[in-house]
């Protein structure tokens, strides 16, 4: 009987973890420098065969964080997580909808931001504009792959 409820257990544990994955990440804007290509990806996370990139670039006067999420998995997911918005060390207040961040993605493709206000608007972070300060972090919460099966 303790052998069965071990293995029990222990396959419960390992479905949770097959199907979900949780985890924060945070980009340090005092680490980062502005990319001269759009070419040029930066990878800061990985969850469950999702990878994470991030550039910093200049659109028009206004800097932004654009992310590139990559699914390596067979088959399609939804990522989702929550923005935390850090200007030293204060968090910023920030709109409802633009705090929590979901999207499917199929097997063996990537969404990424772009410069486009029309295109991928949640892979895109406000970074700053001309004469403003900027932030200093950008950390990313309840990070959760789970398949869309």
């Amino acid at each position: 009987m303790k052998k069965l409820l071990s293995f029990i257990t222990v396959s419960i544990i390992l479905a949770s973890i097959a199907t979900s994955s949780y985890a924060q990440n945070s980009i340090l804007m005092s680490s980062v420098k502005k990319d001269i290509s759009f070419s040029t990806w930066h990878k800061f996370a990985e969850s469950s065969s999702v990878v994470f990139y991030y550039q910093y670039v200049d659109c028009g006067p206004i800097s932004f964080i654009l992310l590139k999420v990559g699914n390596n998995n067979d088959g399609a997911v939804n990522v989702a997580w929550d923005y935390e918005l850090v200007n030293n060390g204060k968090t910023i207040q920030i709109g409802p909808d633009d705090i929590h961040v979901s999207i499917n993605i199929n097997s063996k493709q990537s969404l990424y931001g772009e410069c486009d206000y029309g295109k991928n608007k949640s892979l895109r972070v406000f970074v700053s504009e001309p004469n403003q300060p900027r932030l200093t972090a950008i950390n990313f919460l309840n990070l959760k792959v789970s398949s869309t099966k």
